[in-house]
């Protein structure tokens, strides 16, 4: 999608609009940043590189982040949306709130009445309140790239429902949102890649990269070059309606493990208490997991793939039930 073009269209869309100015392009970004007139609110607009990727809107406001669930429905209904279309959902969506005093701009501490939250109310409870500096980072545009779709990642799909899915909560969309700023920002410090699956922010496909010199980096370095991929450990991040409120589910996809290695069950789930009920506390971000199965991966010297069948995914199913398992075992409370 030509991204001059989509600026062109969405700067003539502003400049028929009162309500609204272009406060700045970029183009590295794919994005154009719109400012509401008469207050400090930015929304940012994301054009897709290509028909097959989604539109985004954005906004560092976190008293506008709930009204963007509609917003995000009405972009996964339809990859056919113009931008004009896009632009009028937007103001229709979130300019009658702004005028009618239900957002405030700047460091107004009223209450979102409309909404029911309070700007020190529950969604802050969830979560460190020392980001202030990762107000000020926008999250990048990023594909993430995948093989060919199988039956089960149609499954997979299914069971993860989709972007802001009706059982949701706004906190976990308000949370997951913020840990994806975060992990966008320093993810790959750690040797993390990836993100949310097409539109569906609560099922992640995330890449573990730059193994250290190891048995297992041998393994993946093999593996790559017979099946023509990256030498990476791909993980699948499912997280539940009221998370931080209880953990997510998170399994290898591929390659395969040799049996017992890696702290990897037989059916891809990741054997470690802080991801079941009596080990999970609500301030771990999705960086902070993701840091700490790496390590936990990494510390078998061990850790092997099972190179005769790594190409073969493991499933859900299995990975589920293996995590069962896993939790009767050891005791683990996961209910």
């Amino acid at each position: 999608m030509n991204y001059e073009e989509q600026c062109e269209l969405m700067t003539k869309w502003a400049d028929g609009e009162r309500d609204f100015c272009v406060e700045s392009l970029d183009e590295k970004e794919r994005k154009l940043n719109l400012r509401i007139s008469n207050t400090d609110i930015l929304l940012s607009i994301t054009v897709p590189a290509d028909d097959n990727e989604s539109w985004l809107v954005w906004s560092e406001s976190e008293k506008i982040l709930p009204l963007l669930q509609d917003i995000q429905d009405f972009l996964a209904s339809s990859r056919k949306r113009t931008v004009t279309e896009i632009l009028d959902n937007v103001k229709a969506k979130i300019l009658d709130k702004v005028k009618a005093g239900c957002i405030k701009s700047g460091d107004d501490n009223e209450n979102n009445s409309d909404d029911g939250i309070s700007e020190d109310g529950d969604f802050d409870d969830y979560y460190d309140q020392d980001d202030d500096d990762d107000d000020d980072d926008d999250i990048e545009g990023e594909t993430i790239e995948r093989g060919p779709k199988t039956k089960e990642d149609e499954e997979d799909d299914d069971e993860g429902g989709n972007f802001f899915g009706s059982d949701s909560s706004c906190v976990a969309v308000q949370r997951l949102m913020k840990d994806l700023k975060a992990f966008r920002k320093d993810g790959k410090k750690f040797g993390l890649d990836g993100g949310p699956r097409n539109d569906n922010l609560f099922l992640w496909d995330i890449k573990l990269i730059d193994i250290p010199e190891s048995k297992l980096s041998k393994d993946l370095e093999t593996f790559a070059k017979r099946h023509n991929t990256e030498p990476c450990i791909n993980l699948e991040m499912m997280f539940p309606p009221d998370y931080p409120m209880s953990p997510p589910f998170v399994r290898v996809t591929t390659p395969r493990f040799k049996f017992l290695t890696g702290h990897v069950t037989i059916g891809g789930s990741i054997c470690m208490e802080m991801l079941t009920k009596s080990g999970w506390t609500p301030t771990n971000d999705i960086e902070n997991i993701l840091v700490q199965i790496r390590c936990e991966i990494l510390s078998d010297p061990n850790a092997q793939l099972d190179l005769n069948n790594a190409n073969t995914a493991y499933t859900q199913s299995e990975a589920r039930a293996a995590f069962q398992r896993m939790v009767q075992r050891y005791g683990w409370d996961k209910s």
